[in-house]
């Protein structure tokens, strides 16, 4: 896949993740909805298919994942989580 192409259909589900998340937070919800939902439209299965580099964007979504893992043990303390 071209460069660009990649760079581009990251760009745009970014700004949906931000679009979607704000609307969410204004709803007083949690603005990690809007970010599911928004990569259900543009990725999911039976969606509108803009994003196309599934394998480009899996490796950038494991790193997302163990960098969210990683964030989450920084909050907590052993002695938070034991009692």
């Amino acid at each position: 896949m071209d460069t660009w192409d990649l760079l581009l259909q990251i760009v745009l589900l970014l700004l949906a993740c931000f679009a979607a998340g704000g609307v969410m937070v204004m709803f007083r919800q949690s603005p990690l909805v809007g970010f599911l939902l928004a990569g259900l439209v543009l990725g999911g299965p039976g969606s509108f298919a803009v994003v196309k580099a599934e394998s480009e964007i899996e490796g950038l979504a494991e790193l997302g994942v163990a960098l969210l893992l990683f964030s989450l043990g920084l909050e907590f303390s052993l002695q938070r989580v034991l009692g």
